[in-house]
């Protein structure tokens, strides 16, 4: 495999241009990202013992709702054992998470790759999915933005 680094002498920002030092022309393009409206959290959800939950955000009417995160408390249980979370309503595919309950208890936090990612339409509502995991209440939060 053949690596090729490019050192640029000159860039114009204003006219989207540079150049490098064989004098071959580029063109810049700069995209800029969305902005967000403030943060929303989801009412935390909490179990009881042995069912299951859903956590959801609600975009207000007319925007789309981003998910930008979760985190999943779950306290220790007496034998192993794996369960599958899934959050839906995404433009993506439906993401899912295996997750193990551990003897010494687990916490999981996970944040999207990209910083969010969108529902998969305006005023759809995003929501994770936690199955019933034995005697223990777990507790989890959801988090995103809306545009």
């Amino acid at each position: 495999m053949t690596v090729t680094t490019i050192d640029y002498i000159q860039v114009d920002d204003a006219a989207g241009i540079a150049r490098d030092v064989t004098g071959k022309m580029y063109r810049i393009v700069t995209v800029p990202e969305p902005v967000l409206s403030s943060a929303l959290l989801a009412t935390p959800g909490v179990s009881s013992s042995g069912t299951s939950q859903d956590v959801t955000i609600t975009p207000a009417s007319g925007k789309t709702a981003y998910l930008t995160g979760f985190d999943l408390s779950i306290p220790a249980v007496v034998t192993l054992l794996g369960a599958t979370m899934t959050i839906s309503g995404l433009s993506v595919a439906d993401l899912q998470f295996r997750i193990s309950a551990l003897t010494t208890g687990t916490f999981i936090q996970w944040r999207a790759p990209d910083g969010a990612i969108a529902a998969s339409a305006a005023n759809t509502a995003i929501v994770l999915h936690v199955p019933a995991i034995t005697a223990v209440v777990t507790a989890a939060n959801l988090y995103g933005k809306q545009l």
